[in-house]
């Protein structure tokens, strides 16, 4: 079988690990995406064109060829990926993992759809990967400082207009969930949008629940939380701290893990270093460990001692990617209304349908968060029933199946 050639243009984590504080979120996805087409086609020939982290280099990392060649926050990031591309004489498909903060700030990004008109008359054939699906900027409000009502109008004209030309100049946009294609097929052409829902990590941990909950210092008897990912307001870090302190009252033996830090697209922002502030100050004054940015090999500790791992977003624009390590664990998992939509795509909803759960016993309004982790907590059929959920998942979306789906929208 002749090989195929594929160029992914991504942010993508240092050699020999797959999530790292130096890169952006989708960074660990892509990674585990390209392992998961490798290993189910092993003669495809893999360019990454990833972020400069230190310097500019080449190397091969798992049989994939890494060339880091452009710069986050630079209005050279286009023209250097343009000239990398060309370069690749033989490779027609382009693969491009996206989202809004990978490129720098958001004045970073305006040359994107240019770059994708340059690709498309060059005969590539374009395939993006959407990460987010933002259809209301309003949704954000709080997330990215912005009150002015002129200012959202003109923001929600400049996204639609966006995503307009990103669906014209793409052959296929790829989304996760059901409802981000629903979104997103507001601005152009459904056809053209795939799903493929986010792949499971496979962790390779020798840590025990007893091991890990003995290292942090929890007793048999504790019901702990965990909230995991980067700290924001559009994931209601500061709602699950509320909800918390009002359990937290009744129920003394209920425990609270937010494993994660700073996001670092943010972190140079006032209002943004306010609201880490303040959730510095609560889980000091609450006895709610904070524990900053997880490093890979500690990522199984915090899994393995929790019993219920708490999603509180104010809005959905994205898959979660620690839902998917929620699963990758097989643990019971418990998400607001707001994320209720990712429950219509079709794997998880024939499987919810099998096991015989109520979707309504896994969401939570903001009124009814202490009532839905209470009953979750005395309720150790349904915890079951949870985990099974977790355990069907994760097999359904194992990454090997996951390149597989991949391998056949891009090259078939």
């Amino acid at each position: 079988m002749s090989s195929e050639e594929l160029v992914v243009i991504s942010s993508f984590p240092p050699k020999g690990i797959v999530h790292d504080k130096s890169v952006v979120g989708i960074a660990s996805y892509a990674k585990n995406t390209l392992l998961g087409l490798k290993n189910y086609s092993p003669q495809t020939n893999i360019t990454v064109l990833a972020e400069i982290l230190y310097k500019k280099e080449k190397y091969e990392d798992e049989k994939i060829n890494v060339n880091r060649v452009w710069k986050r926050g630079s209005f050279s990031a286009f023209p250097s990926l343009i000239k990398s591309v060309l370069a690749l004489k033989n490779t027609k498909i382009v693969l491009i993992e996206f989202e809004v903060a990978m490129f720098g700030d958001f004045i970073f990004l305006l040359p994107f759809p240019v770059f994708l008109l340059i690709l498309k008359l060059f005969g590539k054939k374009v395939v993006i990967v959407s990460h987010q699906v933002i259809s209301d900027i309003e949704d954000l409000s709080g997330h990215i400082n912005l009150n002015n009502r002129f200012k959202i109008f003109f923001i929600n004209l400049s996204i639609g207009f966006f995503y307009r030309l990103m669906i014209l100049l793409a052959s296929k946009i790829i989304v996760f969930d059901k409802i981000l294609k629903e979104k997103l097929s507001r601005f152009g052409n459904s056809q053209k949008i795939d799903i493929i829902p986010h792949g499971v990590e496979d962790f390779k941990s020798t840590v025990s629940r007893e091991q890990a909950r003995e290292k942090l210092g929890f007793k048999e008897t504790d019901f702990v939380l965990l909230y995991f990912g980067f700290l924001a307001w559009y994931k209601g870090t500061d709602l699950l701290v509320k909800y918390f302190n009002e359990i937290n009252s009744d129920d003394r033996s209920i425990k609270l893990i937010i494993a994660g830090g700073p996001n670092p697209n943010h972190t140079r922002k006032k209002y943004y270093q306010n609201y880490i502030r303040s959730i510095e100050e609560s889980c000091q004054n609450n006895d709610i460990i904070l524990t900053g940015f997880v490093k890979q090999e500690n990522i199984p500790t915090f899994f393995q001692a929790s019993d219920l791992v708490v999603f509180p977003y104010r809005t959905l624009m994205s898959a979660s990617g620690p839902l998917s390590i929620a699963f990758s664990f097989k643990k019971p998992f418990i998400i607001s209304k707001e994320l209720s939509g990712m429950f219509e795509t079709f794997d998880i909803d024939t499987s919810l349908n099998k096991l015989g759960i109520d979707k309504n016993s896994l969401v939570f309004t903001n009124n009814e968060a202490k009532e839905k982790i209470l009953k979750i907590k005395n309720d150790s059929v349904l915890r079951k029933k949870i985990e099974e959920l977790s355990r069907t998942m994760a097999q359904k979306r194992n990454w090997q199946k996951i390149g597989q789906l991949y391998n056949e929208t891009l090259f078939q």
